[in-house]
This record gives structure tokens, sequence and C-alpha cells, in this order.
């Protein structure tokens, strides 16, 4: 009798349902925040950076800087905005989030905010809708609709992985921040 038959159905069926098979799964999403290029550049170890924060302009709690960051080494300079929003962890501490977009991503940001000015805030829906942009470094900026209230809403979330980082504004405050963003220089 052929004994190496039922040895090998059995590893084979071991195998197959093994634990490490049965809790093979997706990976759940990181919630790590993504670098944007400026980032990345800035971030190579082993070389001395300059890095200039240019106020731009505050939008209730939102701070905005143009950011100009300069290897000393080879003397290449990379332009970007920087956002930040504070906010309280508790009565005795606070944080600040911060967010950058990049030079290359400015311009889809400002396209999408006029967007927003022309076309979406004017009209209506029948449904709670949501419109968002979202650059490299995770900043959403969008509007949601509230059907209840039928009314839009704006926002900018500079960690999209953090409730607290959100700076709501209305159509004027749009206006504002198109103009900010837009005498940045980046």
């Amino acid at each position: 009798m052929n004994t190496t038959y039922p040895l090998t159905v059995t590893l084979a069926v071991l195998l197959t349902f093994s634990p490490a098979t049965l809790l093979a799964q997706d990976e759940e999403p990181t919630t790590e925040k993504t670098q944007s290029k400026t980032e990345a550049f800035y971030s190579a170890s082993g070389t001395l950076f300059e890095r200039q924060y240019h106020p731009v302009g505050k939008l209730r709690t939102l701070t905005i800087q143009r950011m100009e960051i300069r290897n000393l080494s080879t003397n290449e300079e990379v332009r970007a905005l920087r956002f930040e929003s504070p906010y309280s962890i508790s009565q005795y501490s606070s944080d600040t989030k911060i967010a950058v977009v990049d030079k290359d991503e400015v311009q889809g940001l400002l396209n999408a905010l006029r967007i927003m000015r022309d076309q979406v805030l004017t009209s209506t829906r029948d449904v709670y809708t949501e419109v968002t942009f979202t650059s490299r470094s995770g900043l959403q900026a969008g509007c949601y609709y509230d059907e209840g209230k039928k009314k839009w809403t704006g926002y900018v979330r500079v960690d999209k992985y953090h409730a607290r980082s959100v700076v709501y504004f209305d159509a004027t405050d749009l206006a504002t921040l198109l103009s900010l963003i837009e005498s940045a220089g980046v």
C-alpha cells in the first residue's frame, strides 16, 4: 500500500487552509501621511537645506505660507504652499497639522476652487453631496451640500486623517482663499 498519497493530500490540505492563508487579507489602508514632492526633496539625508516661510495670509484659523527650500550644496530651489491648522487637544495642550501643496499642484487646487465658486456653490442638490480636491500630502479642499439646510459649506482639511484639522468657510471666505493662493507667487 502506498503511504505517500495520503501524506501528500494531508499536506496539501494543511497548506491550503493554514492560518497564514486564512488570515491573508487585503491590507487596510494606511493612515500614514503621504509626502509631497517638496517634503521628499527636503527630507533627503546628508544634505544641507535652507527653508524660508513667507506669510501669505490667514483664513479663519488656517495659515497659508509660501515655502522656499534651497539645497545649499547644489543650489536647487523648490517652492510650495504650506497650510497650517492649529487645534486644541485638551485644556492644556494643542497641536498643529501641516500640509504642503507642491508647485505643480497649485494650479489644480486653484481650478478646483474656481469650479466650486462658479458652478458648485451656485447649485442645489436633492441629496447630501460632497465635492473634494485632494493633494499628494493629504490636504483636502472641498464643500458639501446639506439637503436639510439647502446650503453648501466649504472646507479645507489639512490632514485627511484628522477631523480636527478642518476649517469651514462660506462663499465669501472662498473668494478670500482664492485670492490668497493666487497672490502667493508659487
